[in-house]
């Protein structure tokens, strides 16, 4: 579970980090266009990733979205529908 949010966080933040380097770099000097490649391609997995890695790693958040995408109904506990009729007939 540790191991998985640290995964998490440091894929995140590594593009984060990457990005702001490259165009703090742009501030300073010119740098050469494989650079200027790097720091685009960054700036796009900087804000994908949160949602993909969310989606692929996190079991509730990947649960929730399968309802979600997949138009998947919960499941009501027996025992909540069992509560919520006494309680109507009150």
């Amino acid at each position: 579970m540790i191991s998985q949010i640290f995964i998490q966080c440091s894929i995140i933040c590594f593009f984060n980090t990457a990005t702001a380097l490259v165009y703090n770099a742009l501030a300073i000097v010119t740098p050469a266009p494989w650079i200027l490649a790097f720091g685009q391609i960054c700036w796009a997995c900087n804000h994908a990733c949160p949602a993909i890695i969310y989606v692929t790693m996190n079991d509730t958040i990947r649960r929730e979205f399968y309802r979600l995408v997949f138009r998947i109904k919960k499941v009501e506990d027996s025992s909540t529908a069992v509560k919520s009729t006494t309680q109507s007939k009150i």
